[in-house]
């Protein structure tokens, strides 16, 4: 979905049209993208929550889901953990 709304602007400059043509496809593309970032940060706290329920009934010992959400976000389910870019030769 961010591909598709990162190449719709540059093909309509590439073919030398005015910048309304194909503005309602990029405002929807735009608007999918957000509501896919928006489900997934509810997805993670869904996962947080759960966490939290199994904790709070006393099966922290078992393993449902994984790692998710890290282990920093459940210490603190308010704040994010903090990810860092490196970059590679």
């Amino acid at each position: 979905m961010a591909q598709l709304t990162a190449v719709m602007p540059m093909a309509a400059q590439e073919a030398n049209l005015a910048a309304c043509i194909g503005q309602d496809a990029l405002m929807g593309a735009m608007e999918t993208c957000q509501q896919l970032v928006q489900a997934r940060s509810r997805i993670i706290a869904t996962h947080a929550a759960l966490r939290a329920a199994q904790t709070q009934i006393g099966l922290d010992a078992v393993n449902f889901m994984g790692n998710c959400p890290p282990e920093e976000a459940r210490l603190n389910e308010t704040v994010a953990p903090r990810r860092h870019l490196t970059t590679a030769a």
